[in-house]
């Protein structure tokens, strides 16, 4: 009761021990390789120095450490990733990518039209877009979807997705309905396939009024 009390006292007017020490009424030193040790463990570390693993930090970590450290269970190597790297190996080599970055150790910034990051391959395929910001499509979502789809709007391989402006069709909308075809009250010549919807000119025939009669 009065060792608890002791050191109750010296905890509160004193403060706690130094680095390298521990206190048990007064501060004793650790075994020489602990950063921190704490009583009644005396024999065996909290952390060890840099430099140093195991319970007793009677370790040397492996030669390539990053600043000498190494984790005090196993010894191996404390990784510090690359800034860009979502993941990386114990050597320090970036295996995931954060959004944004691709190539050797992510050093590469993705093409500023990928919606949500890009491919970390560092072969012929590296930096491929997972998709696209709005109004562009391949590979690196640098081509514009034509101007004829609806709001500019295509999927990966540039086929509009919310359907064409007036009298155009096509997977792309790259077709112009033809002029042969009588328009609607709407103006419209042709459905989707290019079919007139009114019927031709006279003159004309075929589903796209392009055939003119003998």
């Amino acid at each position: 009761m009065i060792i608890w009390m002791l050191s109750v006292i010296l905890k509160t007017s004193v403060g706690m021990c130094k680095d390298g020490y521990y206190l048990y009424i007064v501060c004793y030193p650790c075994l020489s390789s602990c950063q921190m040790c704490s009583f009644p463990n005396i024999d065996s570390c909290d952390t060890c120095k840099s430099g140093f693993w195991g319970s007793s930090c009677n370790n040397r970590c492996a030669t390539g450490c990053e600043g000498g450290v190494c984790k005090i269970d196993d010894g191996n190597c404390t990784i510090v990733c690359p800034s860009r790297c979502a993941l990386c190996s114990h050597s320090g080599v970036c295996t995931t990518c954060r959004t944004g970055y691709y190539g050797n150790q992510c050093s590469q910034t993705c093409p500023g039209r990928c919606n949500d990051g890009c491919d970390i391959n560092t072969g012929v395929i590296s930096g491929l877009c997972y998709s696209c910001k709005d109004g562009y499509f391949g590979q690196f979502c640098d081509v514009p979807c034509n101007d004829t789809c609806i709001n500019s709007q295509c999927n990966r391989t540039g086929e509009c997705t919310s359907g064409c402006i007036t009298n155009h069709y096509g997977p792309k909308c790259e077709k112009l309905c033809s002029s042969n075809c009588k328009p609607t009250l709407n103006g419209l010549l042709c459905d989707d396939q290019g079919g007139c919807i009114e019927g031709c000119f006279q003159g004309f025939t075929g589903d796209d009024c392009m055939t003119g009669k003998q």
